[in-house]
């Protein structure tokens, strides 16, 4: 049995996210921006498998590939991001 936990969440690519945090709150993976910000200060949360180290990191329209990009908060819990 997997335990992880998948969600999936579409945006707009006009959407105005410039920072990693601003994106996984908009996107309802994360209750709010303090939570974004203690979960980066501890390392816990990456996206497409790189750590984001900054508050301030930027996420671009190219980090979402072809099929999106993968937010991951601890060892569990997955979000994939497509673009609509």
């Amino acid at each position: 049995m997997n335990d992880s936990i998948w969600k999936l969440s579409q945006c707009s690519a006009t959407s105005s996210f410039h920072a990693a945090i601003d994106l996984v709150v908009a996107a309802g993976f994360l209750p709010s921006k303090s939570e974004a910000k203690r979960l980066v200060q501890q390392g816990g949360l990456t996206i497409n498998d790189k750590k984001v180290a900054a508050f301030d990191e930027k996420v671009t329209v190219e980090d979402f590939g072809d099929d999106g990009l993968v937010a991951k908060r601890g060892k569990k819990a997955y979000l994939k991001i497509t673009l609509k």
